[in-house]
């Protein structure tokens, strides 16, 4: 059985304005080589969010990644990007779940009312370290994810 591996977190509104994005691998350098792969892959994001239903988790393959869709009510869809090989060795539904569900607990409780398109970078760099040291990091921890980037990234 091989160990969870996460590729990437997206956090995206309704209207695909992006809350939180963090690519844990190569895969987000190697998308970013290329503009039409990325925008390709922005409009599936975009697309499938209509596809599913509320509070379901639903899973899209592409390649050796795994997309996780996660989408909550108050308009919210959640992205993890896991590596196919172990998500299909040993499905983490129940592990990503509970991530989901934090998540969402924390969107409901904390930044419901929050306009994101209008918000100012002190505010969202507040966010953005609540989300990495009280949730990701700690789940990473919790579930033997070793990521050196992520950690990096909460210490600065």
């Amino acid at each position: 059985m091989k160990p969870l591996s996460i590729e990437y977190i997206m956090i995206y509104t309704d209207v695909g304005i992006p809350v939180y994005s963090h690519c844990f691998s190569n895969f987000c350098k190697e998308l970013k080589k290329t503009e039409t792969l990325l925008m390709g892959f922005l409009s599936a994001l975009s697309i499938m969010r209509d596809v599913f239903s509320s509070e379901r988790i639903s899973t899209i393959e592409h390649n050796d990644i795994t997309m996780v869709f996660y989408e909550i009510p108050c308009k919210k869809t959640m992205v993890i990007g896991v590596n196919t090989e172990a998500y299909n060795s040993n499905p983490h539904n129940k592990v990503l779940l509970q991530l989901f569900k934090d998540l969402q607990q924390l969107f409901e409780n904390t930044y419901a009312d929050f306009r994101w398109g209008a918000f100012n970078r002190g505010k969202y760099k507040a966010f953005e370290q609540n989300i990495e040291q009280n949730y990701i990091r700690p789940f990473f921890i919790k579930n033997g994810i070793n990521n050196d980037c992520l950690y990096e990234k909460v210490v600065d």
